[in-house]
């Protein structure tokens, strides 16, 4: 039986690792939480005091940790995995990472005898509970393939995207994608309110229209329109995924205004305390902030929220909601240019990338149609 470690065992390492071991693999976990390795005691989970022990124990560890610092920190630290790393060892990490990071850690473990997949997943808990993530490879296809049943335990849509790095890349820019149309939809979904429609039924509108999104299909009938505000997901890890992917496209000389309006919301939000809180609570946070409301005011609105956002008297006009999802749609399409840009200057092929944000959380009815129609070239990326 192959022996595998986890790094990470919060909200989605935690998933990753029962995962694992319902695959049939022995799994020992490392978490500084020690309640977080606690809640894995009726999991047949053995777990690990240091890093050092897990990597004596494991042919391959998986790391599932908060962002690149923490990378870093586990894998290239005095006491990290490369330190400890044996000959023959797998690194897989499906933390949202920076692709420089990746290229060090890659670097460093090789000098070990060892080896390097960068496999971010996306889709969310509820998938990686279920085994139904998508995860995007970067790293040899040798070891892609040799790990490739593993991976089969938590994920259905697997593709490898290109060599180290790239599939930390891919992960970043359908994260831009999917803060972007969260961000737009939002806006959207605030005029037509002001205007008295239905919230319920301009989603459904889009779903059905170009403006179609994961989020219309989704985050939002799943999580706003139930007033749930549940994707166990927070708004700070969208935040620090969204700047990464900025500093990502900064680097290739790549602009994308509506990723960058994105930030600047959930930079606001951050500040106002909404960091810890559910992802989906940014909706009503921006909401009561395009209603008038101080940012501190709208982050207790968003945090008390417990109901859909629709509005008291709501009534649907199909005449307008055609307008509006024409003008979102336009919005969704620029955030994609912007996208296909910053991947045509990394060098990855656009069909291969985009095939994967297709599958995951950044998909919309332009990355379909895009795919489906084979148009990868876009127009320059927008600059204002």
């Amino acid at each position: 039986m192959t022996t595998v470690g986890v790094i990470g065992v919060g909200e989605l390492g935690s998933r990753l690792a029962r995962r694992l071991r319902g695959g049939g693999y022995d799994v020992w976990a490392y978490d500084i939480d020690a309640t977080a390795l606690a809640s894995l005691a009726t999991d047949d989970i053995s777990v690990v005091d240091t890093i050092a022990e897990l990597a004596e124990r494991c042919h391959v560890v998986v790391t599932c940790v908060t962002d690149h610092h923490a990378v870093r920190e586990v894998c290239l630290g005095a006491d990290g995995m490369v330190a400890a790393a044996r000959p023959g060892m797998v690194l897989i990490d499906t933390t949202t990472s920076l692709p420089s990071v990746t290229a060090a850690v890659a670097d460093a473990l090789a000098e070990r005898g060892g080896y390097l997949l960068d496999v971010p997943v996306s889709r969310g808990v509820p998938a990686a509970e279920q085994g139904t993530l998508s995860a995007m490879v970067g790293g040899s296809e040798e070891t892609y393939r040799a790990v490739l049943p593993l991976l089969r335990t938590f994920a259905t849509d697997i593709a490898r995207v290109g060599d180290i790095g790239t599939g930390h890349a891919v992960k970043l820019w359908n994260m831009q994608l999917m803060a972007a149309h969260q961000v737009a939809l939002t806006e959207t979904l605030w005029r037509a309110r002001n205007d008295g429609m239905s919230v319920a039924a301009a989603v459904a509108a889009f779903d059905d229209g170009q403006a179609r999104t994961y989020l219309t299909s989704n985050h939002f009938p799943k999580f706003v329109l139930t007033g749930t505000y549940d994707s166990k997901f927070t708004t700070g890890l969208m935040r620090k995924d969204l700047a990464l992917s900025l500093e990502l496209g900064s680097e290739l000389g790549v602009p994308a205004p509506a990723a960058s309006n994105a930030l600047a919301v959930y930079d606001q939000a951050c500040a106002a305390g909404l960091a810890p809180a559910d992802n989906m609570r940014l909706v009503p946070f921006q909401l009561a902030m395009r209603a008038g409301a101080p940012a501190a005011e709208a982050a207790r609105a968003a945090q008390a929220a417990a109901g859909p956002p629709d509005p008291d008297e709501a009534h649907t006009d199909p005449t307008y909601l055609a307008k509006a999802d024409a003008d979102l749609s336009q919005v969704n399409r620029t955030a994609l240019d912007d996208v296909v840009a910053a991947i045509e200057a990394y060098g990855i092929p656009p069909e291969v990338a985009l095939a994967m944000i297709a599958a995951s959380s950044g998909t919309s009815q332009h990355v379909a149609s895009t795919l489906r129609c084979g148009q990868t070239a876009v127009r320059p990326p927008s600059t204002g």
